[in-house]
């Protein structure tokens, strides 16, 4: 079955000069710290990718696994929004982990972490949706039909890339059964209507855009740090536990 990112840690590291045979040493040294840290805090399968690439060092330590492990035998709403909340603590948590060694490692270098980032990944964008959605059925009435609209709109758009990620069965369950049914206020509205996908969306007033959040956080990481086709990776570890 289908795969989804649970979490995500970026680490941008320089300048470190380091040779071939110590750059294969840093891999197994942060897929180790990687490893034990997912281990400590997913209780089902995993995947777990690292990943360097040449330059000026950069790291991605990335957790994957399927979705419907994560929420088996949550059948109702607040028990999947629990379960939202606590993967993308556990997303900060392996984050923090993997951070916090691997700046240990580059200062034992004499090297400087220039950035690092703890990504939500997939439970991240699923948490959005839920907020989102729980602030619509709060001011719902009090919209145009106009600025409405654009709100579904946005909403869909962001559904349809998680939906098409996952079994359409998870989906269904997720986003049909669990998530709408449970907004009892949202249920007589258009908002699973498949004509608002073409529309314009119409602007929204700063005061009226959807809740925002802790954007390293939630960076899409295809855009961040796209990976230079000219380079390559001195190293890549795949690992199932």
């Amino acid at each position: 079955m289908e795969t989804v990112e649970l979490a995500q840690t970026y680490i941008h590291i320089r300048p470190l000069e380091i040779h071939l045979i110590e750059l294969d040493d840093l891999g197994s040294k942060i897929t180790d710290i990687a490893r034990r840290s997912a281990k400590q805090i997913y209780h089902h399968e995993i995947e777990l990718e690292v990943r360097i690439e040449e330059g000026s060092i950069k790291v991605w330590a990335t957790v994957l696994a399927i979705l419907a492990s994560t929420y088996s035998g949550i059948a109702n709403y607040k028990g999947f929004k629990e379960s939202v909340v606590e993967l993308c603590s556990d997303a900060r948590q392996f984050g923090g982990d993997v951070c916090g060694a691997v700046t240990n490692i580059a200062r034992s270098n004499k090297a400087d972490v220039f950035r690092t980032e703890k990504r939500l990944k997939y439970p991240g964008k699923m948490r959005k949706i839920i907020n989102e959605l729980e602030q619509l059925e709060k001011i719902y009435n009090h919209l145009s039909d106009r600025d409405l609209e654009g709100r579904i709109s946005i909403i869909l758009s962001d559904i349809d890339k998680l939906r098409n990620r996952i079994p359409a069965r998870d989906a269904s369950n997720i986003f049909d059964n669990i998530i709408f049914e449970s907004l009892p206020k949202l249920r007589g509205l258009p908002i699973r209507r498949r004509e608002h996908e073409n529309k314009k969306i119409h602007a929204l007033k700063p005061e009226q855009q959807e809740m925002q959040f802790d954007t390293l956080e939630l960076i899409d990481s295809s855009k961040e740090d796209k990976i230079h086709p000219k380079k390559r990776f001195f190293y890549r570890k795949i690992v199932i536990d």
